[in-house]
């Protein structure tokens, strides 16, 4: 069932039919000539010569060539007609023998028991083999047709199964005689021992329609999908059975089969007995397909009522291709996608984060493989191109649409946890740290590295709260020597006090005098082994994460503003994080507070 014209094709149609030239009609209307075209073999008018590709003929349903057949391939039809072979032809001439079957096959002339498997039958309109059967594939067919079990004629001759059912299809569509049914349970599960429907005739205000008959089945199982009064309307469009992959669609027929089981109270096995289909198929279908009614005495919502014109109506709608993504049209949720994406989130963290926003409101959830499809499968007017124009208006760098991953850390250092000549290190190894560090349940663990600019001359002096992912960033954009970051590190810690319990860092020479002067009561400083920075992941990762969002390598932290490092750390907190079930650290670290301060 096609959808209603839409008006601006009408008024193409009537005015190519007063006269005017399709091309000028669809300049003036904005819309593509092949739609004219279409309309046009719609209403029954004459379709132009010089009508695109795209056209199809209405007498054969095939597309109407741009151009002519070739020379070469007139004059091989002319000599095969004569008589010569059609392998000689086409050596001759330096054409491939397909060619000429399939010009033959135009012109409606015999073609070979040896034409090559891409030519197709005129009359099954299935390819024409190139090999005849194997022996073993007739003794097959012949077994199976005298009752032989088709697996066990299978294994005895080394056939897969279906190598003999195609046989015994095949042999049935060139004598057009259905096989005799095998025993229940056997093979093709189209073989049942159950007697065929018959048809009985159901007349509309619009068209009749050939209905089969389930009056032949029994009554003794009832689907739990079934209504007690329901009223089929038959008025549907001719049987349409299209093939996608390895399986068949429901046509309108078989949903008027459906509606008809479910009127005579049969259960979905009885109806896909019927239909020769698997019992799940036409559940789904009932599912699908089924609304419900209001009771007109109670005025409550009842049963399920499944109607076929409705059901093949939604299911042609559903198959139409190319399909409508969520980001191609305005509305809210293009908006919060589009402005979590200019602020350098992953299509995993938006996912996630939409779903904590908005548990109640569907409309408002999106996977984040439709967020990487929309941005970089789809064509013209995708969610790329409006994104990379968001940040030329902004003045950010448009070939950042997304941030890449981190690197992977090398293998454990064979060196790691050897005896080290770093005198501040000794006495505060990582493996002397608390336990209640590792877990991440207890807040006040934190760990802290420098991100080094430009020629080594500036830094940036990085804090990660381990449990929430809490960050602090200070502006060092004169020099990092050790006085420098370890006064920075007692600013910070007085900043909030009693948040910090451990601090672990690597072994640089910048902490040397942080044991001296911070007091191991206020906060203990812990040191990872030497080449060993997954002992401090969560710094790390986050470290990755501002090289690649905010400040990339070789940037210059004597040019950034104190101003700006704050905005950074704000945007690092309001992040959603993946492993915090897409919480941000700011509302983690309220939620471990009041926690620790409740127990």
């Amino acid at each position: 069932m096609t959808s209603r014209e839409q008006p601006t094709t009408q008024e193409a149609v009537r005015r190519i039919a007063d006269g005017q030239r399709v091309k000028d009609v669809a300049l003036d209307l904005g819309i593509h000539p092949s739609t004219i075209y279409l309309a046009l073999k719609r209403h029954g008018l004459p379709v132009d010569k010089t009508a695109p590709h795209r056209v199809l003929n209405p007498q054969t349903n095939r597309h109407i060539p741009k151009n002519t057949e070739h020379p070469t391939t007139t004059e091989a039809v002319a000599r095969v007609k004569r008589g010569e072979r059609v392998k000689n032809v086409a050596k001759e001439l330096g054409i491939h023998p397909s060619t000429i079957y399939l010009a033959l096959k135009r012109h409606n002339l015999p073609v070979g028991k040896n034409a090559p498997h891409r030519v197709l039958n005129p009359q099954t309109n299935r390819h024409i083999p190139n090999t005849t059967e194997r022996p073993a594939t007739t003794e097959a067919v012949t077994r199976v047709n005298r009752g032989e079990r088709v697996v066990t004629v299978a294994k005895e001759l080394g056939l897969h199964p279906s190598t003999i059912y195609t046989a015994i299809k095949r042999r049935e569509e060139a004598t057009d005689t259905p096989t005799p049914p095998g025993k229940k349970g056997e093979g093709n599960h189209r073989c049942s021992d159950t007697p065929a429907p018959t048809t009985t005739t159901t007349q509309s205000r619009c068209t009749t329609t050939e209905v089969p008959d389930l009056s032949c089945c029994s009554n003794d199982s009832v689907s739990s999908r079934t209504a007690d009064h329901v009223v089929a309307d038959f008025s549907l469009v001719p049987d349409t059975r299209v093939k996608t992959g390895r399986g068949v669609r429901l046509s309108s027929t078989d949903r008027l089969v459906i509606a008809q089981g479910i009127k005579e109270r049969l259960s979905t096995r009885q109806i896909g007995t019927k239909l020769g289909r698997h019992h799940s198929v036409i559940a789904r279908e009932i599912n699908r397909g089924s609304t419900t009614y209001l009771d007109p005495d109670t005025q409550e919502i009842k049963q399920l009522v499944y109607n076929p014109q409705t059901a093949h109506y939604h299911a042609q709608q559903q198959a139409r291709r190319p399909k409508e993504r969520k980001l191609d049209r305005p509305g809210r949720l293009r908006d919060v996608v589009v402005e979590y994406l200019l602020r350098y989130f992953s299509p995993k963290r938006v996912e996630q984060r939409l779903l904590l926003d908005y548990p109640d409101d569907k409309s408002m959830h999106i996977s984040h493989e439709a967020i990487y499809q929309s941005l970089y499968v789809q064509g013209r007017g995708s969610l790329r191109e409006i994104i990379e124009e968001e940040l030329r208006q902004r003045e950010m760098n448009t070939n950042k649409v997304l941030i890449r991953g981190g690197k992977t850390r090398r293998p454990r250092s064979k060196i790691a946890g050897l005896r080290n000549r770093r005198g501040w290190v000794v006495g505060a190894e990582i493996t002397t740290r608390p336990p209640e560090a590792d877990d991440r349940r207890v807040p006040g663990h934190w760990e802290g590295d420098l991100v080094i600019g430009a020629g080594g001359q500036s830094a940036l002096l990085t804090l990660v709260e381990r449990s929430s992912r809490f960050t602090l960033l200070k502006h060092l954009p004169d020099d990092h020597a050790s006085s420098t970051v370890v006064g920075a590190l007692q600013e910070m810690i007085a900043s909030m006090p009693g948040k910090f319990s451990t601090i672990t860092w690597d072994q640089g020479s910048e902490m040397a005098s942080a044991r001296k002067v911070i007091d191991p009561a206020e906060c203990g400083i812990y040191f990872c082994d030497p080449h060993s920075p997954w002992q401090r992941p969560t710094n790390e990762n986050t470290n990755g994460e501002i090289r690649r969002r905010f400040y990339p390598k070789g940037t210059d932290f004597r040019e950034v503003t104190p101003e700006h490092v704050a905005w950074v750390q704000d945007e690092l907190n309001d992040t959603p994080r993946l492993v915090l079930g897409a919480m941000t650290p700011y509302e983690k670290m309220n939620e471990v507070l009041t926690v620790a301060t409740t127990q």
